[in-house]
């Protein structure tokens, strides 16, 4: 059963029920009911049983009956009355942080990081490990093991984990969680899901990095509540996840935002996709060490890097924060050359804001003003749009994992965001173990 957009929901009203049985069903309206009452608390939010009542437009009766059972689960507690000052003091409730347990799981392309946290997704405990590549299966069980250990830090077992969720750079499908191609660790068709649902034996979902660090961005970054943004990732490749309306912008398959494949420029530099010519190869961390290796070679200017044995693209960003004059134009270029994606993005999507996370960018302001320079060139109409540094860190797919879990665990809270959206499917499988994201 479809609502259609235009349609009402009618079960959330005080109107002497709380639930239109006709559209939905008492079970099901109950459902989303304990859904919100539980959202309103992860906030961090001390309230009342009228509170609750309040906030979500229902009967106290209702009210009561959802929160004794929450209490009797041991989701909620009591935090004590409120100070009044005449009358009975109102009981109030919170959210218990040990009611759930989640854990994070981020495929770097150097670095496998893994945090696990409370009910709240506040990272109590991560571990992290040198990534292996081309072995997917080796992935997994490293990935299962940095989980158990984090566990074992907050000493929990692996059995109080309520769901996993997995950041991945590459095709994600979000039908099953598999990655179709992770060009930058060597995976191909593998089913990340169901294979870490087996060993965990938890519900595990899926993402793409740049959609998992677009919602961590969403909920707690420079772009919190901003509506319409586009995430860009710079790393050892380039990515982006465009957000509208609050809602991120998956694709049909799951394989939207891959700017990184666009066809840009004419040179023979063969692209980790094995194409050539994409965006990815003039202003990745590859790109940057390439054309920093090729101007020292040139020997056109001196630089503070010579000599050094290997170089890094967080080298070159630094050493242009310090005033080094050929890593400036090194990351001048290779801003310049990001520009281009970012204008793409800007005339397709006409966001509020642009958000450039990766390790390189957030560090560098020279390579941020080659981005503004080259969108001011080639946009439409770029003066309504800012263009920032994320300043979430590495933790940012962690975050942004956890909070896939938290938000797609819950077959109730499913149901939330579908009702939202007006756009109620009951075909939902909620038993399945495992899944892609679908926020």
């Amino acid at each position: 059963m479809t609502v259609k957009k235009n349609d009402k929901v009618h079960s959330l009203r005080k109107s002497g029920r709380d639930s239109d049985t006709n559209l939905l069903g008492n079970a099901y309206i109950r459902a989303v009911n304990r859904a919100r009452i539980i959202d309103l608390f992860r906030s961090g939010q001390l309230m009342s049983r009228a509170d609750l009542a309040r906030h979500c437009d229902l009967s106290k009766p209702t009210v009561s009956a959802i929160v004794d059972d929450l209490i009797n689960e041991g989701v909620l507690q009591e935090a004590g009355k409120r100070s009044s000052e005449g009358g009975r003091r109102a009981r109030l409730l919170e959210l218990n942080p040990g009611s759930s347990t989640f854990a994070g799981i981020h495929f770097g392309e150097s670095v496998t990081q893994v945090a696990v946290t409370d009910a709240f997704g506040r990272i109590l405990a991560k571990r992290f490990a040198e990534t292996v590549t081309g072995r997917p299966e080796q992935s997994m069980v490293l990935a299962r093991e940095l989980v158990v250990e984090a566990l074992a830090a907050i000493h929990a077992e692996p059995e109080r984990v309520n769901a996993v969720g997995v950041s991945v750079p590459g095709l994600v499908s979000r039908q099953g969680g598999t990655c179709k191609i992770a060009p930058n660790l060597g995976w191909h068709n593998y089913p990340v899901a169901k294979e870490l649902a087996r060993l965990l034996g938890v519900e595990v979902y899926v993402a793409n990095t740049t959609q998992t660090a677009a919602l961590a961005e969403y909920q707690m970054g420079v772009a919190r509540d901003v509506q319409d943004f586009v995430w860009l990732y710079v790393g050892n490749g380039v990515g982006s996840c465009a957000v509208q309306g609050g809602r991120i912008q998956f694709g049909s398959r799951g394989f939207a935002g891959e700017i990184g494949h666009v066809h840009v420029d004419s040179s023979d530099i063969l692209c980790g996709c094995g194409k050539r010519g994409c965006l990815e190869t003039t202003c990745s961390n590859l790109a940057i060490v390439r054309a920093f290796k090729q101007a020292m070679e040139a020997g056109g200017q001196p630089t503070s890097l010579s000599g050094k044995e290997k170089i890094t693209a967080q080298d070159v960003s630094q050493a242009a924060s310090n005033g080094d004059a050929l890593a400036e134009k090194v990351m001048k270029d290779a801003g310049r050359a990001l520009g281009v994606g970012a204008a793409m993005a800007i005339n397709m999507y006409d966001p509020q804001m642009v958000v450039i996370g990766g390790p390189v960018a957030g560090a560098d302001e020279i390579f941020l003003s080659g981005v503004r320079e080259r969108v001011g060139e080639l946009a439409l109409e770029s003066a309504g749009t800012d263009i920032v540094f994320s300043h979430l860190g590495r933790d940012i797919y962690l975050q942004g994992a956890v909070s896939m879990a938290m938000e797609q665990s819950n077959a109730a809270y499913r149901i939330v965001k579908s009702a939202r959206s007006m756009d109620i499917d009951d075909s939902d499988d909620a038993d399945s173990a495992t899944h892609s994201a679908s926020l």
